[in-house]
């Protein structure tokens, strides 16, 4: 009797299992979902870097390889082939030609002192120059979600609020540019 009675409550929950996942006949495959550890920090190089035009970093102790000690901003303009910046430090700033194989800055025009490492016409070297995105968390294939860049110039690091999103192959998307070999870890989750 009891056995007969446990086999009625299993084939009740079944049906209702049955009803609950809709009356469609098929099947429904459901994908696990993939989450984004954090990312590894990445050598700043043109397949990185397509999305920082536009970002504007702030490095509130200065950049020592820019020869500032004070708050300073880095705005990277131009385009993702052909990338400029503009460097601004109290009353003083300086634009030209933003390259990488490090962060390379040729000086096109400038308002520091001849004797600045920002004055006209010099070239500033940043070595290391590396760029990580805040991906934690990150759930793959959705619309991006406002994430912290941090861009670390020779060992000082400038900040910014980007939009991020991750592919299921695992790239990183920054403002609708993408990062290449970033390192980045997904796992399951949920």
């Amino acid at each position: 009797m009891k056995r007969f009675g446990i086999s009625i409550g299993l084939l009740a929950l079944s049906a209702a299992a049955l009803v609950a996942c809709g009356s469609g006949g098929g099947t429904v495959a459901v994908s696990p979902i993939q989450v984004a550890a954090a990312m590894t920090p990445v050598n700043a190089t043109p397949d990185n870097t397509a999305g920082l035009v536009g970002v504007t970093v702030t490095a509130d102790s200065g950049v020592a390889a820019l020869g500032t000690t004070v708050p300073t901003t880095i705005t990277i303009g131009g385009s993702a082939a052909a990338q400029t910046a503009r460097v601004a430090t109290g009353a003083s700033a300086a634009g030209g030609r933003w390259t990488y194989g490090s962060c390379i800055f040729s000086i096109t025009q400038s308002t520091f002192s001849a004797d600045h490492p920002l004055a006209l016409g010099k070239t500033a070297t940043i070595e290391p120059c590396t760029v990580s995105v805040d991906t934690a968390g990150l759930v793959v294939d959705t619309p991006p979600a406002q994430r912290t860049l941090t861009l670390n110039l020779a060992g000082r690091s400038g900040t910014a609020v980007v939009n991020v999103n991750v592919t299921p192959s695992g790239a990183v998307v920054v403002n609708g540019g993408t990062m290449a070999n970033t390192g980045i870890v997904l796992r399951s989750g949920g």
